[in-house]
């Protein structure tokens, strides 16, 4: 078992050298490994390297397994490089030379910060799957150390993600009001106002807030009325929708908020008007605020 690798969570595998040498590719292949995490230190630079560079992505590390070395400054960039490969549906191999201190330490640290779990439960979570790990001392210390740093880290999160939805919840009736006579930016980059916001008399307002993709709703009748006023000025997503009981506007709200989502990461600002800024207008930017920020409609 010392000498193979293990699958201690869902797509993270700890081993040693051997488990990644030039002999087991197929082995790699055939677990779908796409990443791998090397760790050596620097000293051993001619025994344990990437053997396979243009079949695996690879992060290098130089750790010392002594009980001085400063292990947990990798903790943060193995925890990006793992979850970079889980999101594109790859799997990770984390190896050391033994598969024992360096690289157990590293993917306990992984375990605890993913799982929030302790330092405890967490080792006794990944020796279940590969006994043999035996982090130095001074990595165990470390690990107790940063128990504290990643729930600390978590709880800032939290408490930034609750202040975002609080400022994101407005009701139908707010938002109506609020728009009836200026555009508002509802949600950070995203205004609702009315037709008169983006009249042909308020193209420098537009720039002054930053404006660069503008959603124009109106009926077919309304077509001679409420028009993209600036298309060589900014982009424009123009949508036929009639205010009445029986449209079906549910048919748009994904495509609106693609144009948003697209303005947004592009670094723009998104406009949405009707007529008013109070029915049809306000019922697109609901929807994307309740899909984007996961509230509910009230």
């Amino acid at each position: 078992m010392r000498r193979n690798m293990q699958e201690v969570v869902p797509g993270v595998f700890l081993g040693p050298y051997s488990a990644a040498s030039r002999s087991k590719l197929q082995s790699l292949l055939d677990h779908g490994i796409t990443h791998i995490v090397c760790v050596r230190h620097a000293i051993e630079a001619n025994l344990i390297k990437p053997n396979f560079p243009n079949s695996f992505k690879y992060l290098v590390l130089e750790i010392a397994d002594t009980i001085t070395e400063n292990i947990i400054q990798h903790f943060k960039k193995v925890k990006a490089f793992i979850d970079e490969a889980l999101n594109l549906g790859g799997r990770v191999l984390i190896h050391g030379n033994a598969g024992i201190s360096r690289s157990a330490a590293l993917v306990l640290a992984y375990v605890m910060e993913t799982y929030e779990l302790s330092q405890i439960h967490a080792y006794s979570m990944v020796q279940q799957r590969r006994f043999c790990i035996n982090p130095n001392e001074g990595f165990m210390i470390q690990l107790r150390e940063y128990e504290p740093i990643y729930q600390a880290e978590k709880t800032l999160r939290n408490e930034q993600q609750s202040s975002e939805v609080q400022r994101s919840k407005r009701t139908i009736h707010q938002i109506e009001m609020d728009n009836r006579s200026q555009d508002k930016e509802v949600v950070p980059g995203v205004f609702l106002g009315p037709y008169s916001a983006a009249s042909r008399s308020k193209l420098q307002s537009l720039l002054d807030h930053g404006i660069t993709h503008i959603v124009c709703v109106r009926h077919a009748i309304e077509a001679n009325l409420i028009k993209p006023n600036f298309p060589n000025s900014f982009k424009y997503l123009v949508l036929e929708i009639a205010d009445t009981i029986t449209e079906n506007i549910i048919q748009h709200f994904k495509k609106v908020k693609a144009f948003i989502d697209e303005a947004l990461n592009l670094g723009g600002r998104v406009l949405i008007h009707g007529n008013a800024g109070i029915s049809r207008s306000a019922a697109l930017v609901l929807a994307y605020v309740m899909e984007t920020y996961e509230l509910s409609q009230m």
